[in-house]
Formats: C-alpha cells, sequence, structure tokens
C-alpha cells in the first residue's frame, strides 16, 4: 500500500537583485539552497513537499529522491524544489535517480517509477518546461522519524 512522506527540510534563499524600478513587470531573482534533514509517514491526503513510498514504519532508513531546480519567467527567476519519491531499497532510489536525470525534454513531463513493493507510480518532473532547469538531483538517506 503506497503511503506518502512528509520531507522535513531546511532551506536558505539569497536574493540575487535583478529589479529595475523604471520596469514595472521588473523582480528580483533568487537563489535557494536545500538540506534534507528527515521524514516522516503524512496524512493520507497528499501535499506539497510529500512524497510516495511503498510501505514504511517509524524507524526506517529510507532514501529520498528530490531534486533542487529553477524555476521563472521572463522578468526573473527562482529556486524550487521538487520530491520524487522514496525507497527502502538503494537500488530502486537509484533507478529513480537515473531514469529521472536522464530525461530528456519531450513531451511528457513524467516518469514511471517502481516503488519497493512493485507498485509502478507516475512522478512529475517540473524542470522540464521552457523557463525550468535542473540544478541538482539528489538521493538522500533519512530515518522515517514521528
Amino acid at each position: 500500500m503506497t503511503k506518502m512522506l512528509e520531507i522535513d527540510y531546511d532551506s536558505h534563499t539569497e536574493n540575487l537583485g535583478g529589479y529595475d524600478a523604471d520596469d514595472s513587470w521588473s523582480r528580483d531573482s533568487t537563489r535557494s539552497e536545500y538540506t534534507v534533514k528527515g521524514a516522516r509517514i503524512a496524512a493520507p491526503q497528499a501535499h506539497y513537499g510529500a512524497c510516495p513510498i511503498s510501505d514504511c514504519e517509524v524507524g526506517d532508513k529510507i532514501y529520498v529522491v528530490w531534486a533542487d531546480y529553477q524555476t521563472g519567467d521572463t522578468f526573473g527567476s527562482d529556486s524550487a524544489v521538487e520530491f520524487l519519491a522514496a525507497f527502502k531499497s538503494e537500488a530502486k532510489a537509484r533507478r529513480c535517480f537515473d531514469k529521472a536525470n536522464h530525461k530528456a525534454k519531450d513531451s511528457s513531463w513524467d516518469i514511471q517509477v517502481e516503488l519497493d513493493d512493485g507498485t509502478q507510480y507516475t512522478v512529475h518532473i517540473p524542470w522540464l518546461g521552457y523557463f525550468e532547469h535542473l540544478e541538482e538531483l539528489h538521493m538522500t538517506e533519512v530515518v522515517v522519524g514521528e
């Protein structure tokens, strides 16, 4: 049975500037750095910052696959984070990481990943947009907390 994990993370955001007072559309750009600190089993309804795992209990060691990417528009850019999936199996986490890392820009913004129990799960890849690009893909080991 697929569960959702709430990922606990810190972020530090730096203002890169770029605002032009003479341009009503202008805005500053930002860059953030993220650190994944842990995970806990989330409420049944998914929400931002949650990611799927086939099954886990408090105290389990898991691997979270997540992305740090840039998004924006004509007038500026900002950092964003996306949690793709979590796994007990390091090998399955590595397969998800590799699949996401090699996803080409095409008509589909999704990949299929196999969770620990064999369930196929569709994962959205948001850094394929016109103004988006991948900064770094991560696979972080954490322990499921309360």
